[in-house]
């Protein structure tokens, strides 16, 4: 999974790896707290500069960046080994969920437009 990070993101990891080997449960606790909420405060600040621009996502944490394509994929989602029914519904979700539609009435033009 590390080959996915930028060298410096790798040893940003590796330090933070090293650091949180001396922390209690408690302030490891806390540590996940505040990274959990910095998510979602990030996230909400795309989905509003986004909105703003006339675009809207639904950015939800279960659904993968890709499709499953094989059946480990589609087991590592369901925990177990899907019908061909779910796996078709399923896709057909993902794809659902992926179009993007724009508000047309959110989108403000300039007087000059």
């Amino acid at each position: 999974m590390e080959e996915e990070f930028t060298i410096e993101q790798q040893y940003a990891l590796r330090r933070l790896r090293i650091e949180m080997q001396e922390l209690s449960r408690a302030e490891l606790m806390e540590a996940l707290l505040e990274c959990s909420e910095d998510l979602y405060r990030q996230k909400q600040f795309f989905l509003q500069l986004s909105h703003e621009a006339g675009f809207t996502f639904r950015l939800e944490d279960k659904i993968p960046a890709l499709v499953p394509t094989s059946e480990e994929d589609f087991k590592k989602v369901f925990g177990y080994n899907p019908t061909p029914e779910e796996k078709a519904t399923y896709v057909n979700g993902l794809y659902d969920d992926a179009t993007m539609e724009l508000d047309m009435d959110e989108i403000v033009l300039d007087s000059e437009d």
